[in-house]
């Protein structure tokens, strides 16, 4: 019973990680980025590499800080090389910040 721990507690941390994500798409469209932001941030401290998170984080800022998009895309695509989204939009995110 003992040797599940780790595993349950990992379970434990994925869930709440996804829930901060949730939360944190909720604030967003409830028009408050910055509590959507920590909600991002949670996730990523519970779930470091959480793609979905960094994804995020990129659309907060997309159109204000192209730096800070182009470091949440690249961090989207090392935790998940395949993320479709991130691969999509990285292209024209380093293209504006070439721009700038």
């Amino acid at each position: 019973a003992y040797k599940a721990l780790p595993e349950t507690r990992r379970g434990i941390e994925a869930a709440a990680a996804d829930s901060a994500v949730n939360m944190g798409v909720a604030y967003e469209k409830s028009g408050r980025p910055e509590e959507a932001e920590r909600a991002y941030r949670r996730a990523l401290a519970l779930r470091p590499g959480l793609a979905r998170a960094h994804f995020n984080i990129a659309v907060l800022f997309w159109g204000r800080d192209w730096r800070k998009v182009v470091t949440e895309l690249e961090a989207a695509l090392a935790a998940e090389p395949t993320y479709a989204d991130a691969l999509r939009y990285l292209p024209q995110a380093r293209a504006k910040l070439s721009a700038c």
